[in-house]
């Protein structure tokens, strides 16, 4: 069976074509870093935030889950010494 599309992206990866020559001047391309690099700075903060957000919600999860133990533990113990 042939399929033609499967064809053209073997020979795709097999012959990349080559890399671009650089066209923009010095000035363009510094602002184009710094518009890269003011992105890659609100990722990096966004993920901070999202990690701080997880680490507060594993924290309350946490202190609830002592909490109920505890309740467990008393009302175990209560019901131990009421079969006394």
């Amino acid at each position: 069976m042939h399929t033609p599309g499967l064809q053209n992206m073997v020979n795709a990866l097999a012959n990349p074509p080559p890399p671009a020559p650089a066209t923009q001047n010095l000035p363009d391309a510094r602002v184009l870093i710094d518009r890269k690099m003011m992105l890659v700075d609100k990722s990096i903060e966004s993920i901070e935030n999202i990690g701080n957000k997880k680490r507060k919600n594993l924290e309350q999860i946490m202190q609830v889950m002592q909490y109920r133990m505890q309740m467990q533990e008393q009302q175990s113990q209560g019901q131990g010494q009421a079969a006394r």
